[in-house]
């Protein structure tokens, strides 16, 4: 449990170490407005990361899934090389480095809801080890959401999943 004001760093004690470890880090919010003041934020950190030097030649990816959106972006030596690879931007499946999702989203994705060919393959990708869940902005869930995200916090603790919740 990480509990710091708004703007101390909460999501780069999170991010840096995952990152570093290589960790899959996951990080649903509570709406898609913060998801994406946080994309931006996260893009630049992935070029810095993927410039070190220990780094070098690693490809670094970075996925947002929102339902209406789903894209992955890839990063190598400080640049985006997304579109040099050629690849099909929505067809992620979630290997990507860092994972920005919402809660209704991750509900939906985590219990298998959806398009029967994909529908295992994030349970799948989320029980892998070196998998890190961080829940931001707990505090600003409410009623249904409040149980809904509870309920999920609870399982994925109950199967053994590495989760972070975070607060201001």
């Amino acid at each position: 449990l990480v509990k710091g004001p708004t703007g101390t760093g909460k999501t780069e004690s999170v991010l840096f170490p995952a990152l570093a470890k290589g960790y899959r880090l996951f990080l649903p919010f509570p709406a898609r407005s913060l998801l994406e003041d946080q994309k931006d934020r996260i893009e630049q950190y992935l070029l810095k990361f993927s410039k070190l030097p220990e780094n070098q030649n690693r490809e670094v990816s970075l996925v947002v899934d929102t339902g209406s959106q789903m894209y992955r972006w890839v990063y190598q030596n400080g640049k985006d090389i997304t579109k040099e690879l050629n690849i099909n931007l929505r067809r992620h499946l979630y290997k990507g480095d860092v994972i920005l999702t919402t809660l209704d989203k991750f509900l939906y994705r985590y219990f298998s809801f959806g398009d029967q060919q994909k529908s295992f393959v994030f349970p799948l990708r989320i029980n892998r080890s070196k998998t890190l869940i961080c829940f931001d902005e707990a505090h600003s869930y409410d009623n249904i959401s409040f149980t809904n995200f509870q309920s999920l916090v609870r399982s994925l603790y109950e199967a053994g999943r590495s989760l972070v919740l975070m607060t201001a």
